[in-house]
């Protein structure tokens, strides 16, 4: 259910459900109670599909993903001195693409750019790709609003 999770992030929400209701029944099968899941920190396959595009963005941003993937990258936001600090995320943000069409605003790189942008600025900054996504977990883990 995780393998090729960037495949999935753009998925209707219906089909996204499906899977995320295989895993609930998965847990049923092994006499796994919800509160277990929760205790034994078996995260929703939504949360797990966000830290692993979110990594594979941050793998594309640093440039240690095959050189396809890294020409997708989105150009970094400019600095406009005439807003504010706060209108921008972090000094990393990225521009998300223009999307007319829903189906890619749910694909993988304007949907993983606005989840890029939403991060707190110590985060991305993060070279080292475990220690990232450590971080991008616990972040996400305690701001499940975070989730797109």
């Amino acid at each position: 259910m995780e393998y090729a999770s960037m495949a999935w992030h753009g998925a209707t929400p219906t089909s996204l459900s499906k899977l995320d209701a295989v895993q609930r029944r998965a847990a049923r099968i092994i006499d796994l109670p919800g509160e277990e899941l929760s205790s034994l920190q078996i995260q929703p396959l939504a949360h797990r599909r966000t830290v692993g595009a979110t990594t594979m963005f941050h793998r594309i941003f640093y440039g240690n993903a095959p050189e396809l993937l890294c020409q997708l990258l989105p150009d970094q936001l400019q600095t406009d001195p005439r807003l504010r600090r706060s209108v921008r995320s972090h000094d990393l943000a990225v521009q998300i693409p223009r999307s007319n069409l829903v189906s890619h605003e749910r694909s993988f790189i304007p949907s993983t750019a606005r989840t890029w942008n939403a991060l707190p600025p110590h985060i991305p900054g993060i070279v080292k790709r475990n220690s990232f996504k450590k971080e991008v977990n616990s972040y996400l883990g305690a701001n499940p609003s975070a989730l797109s």
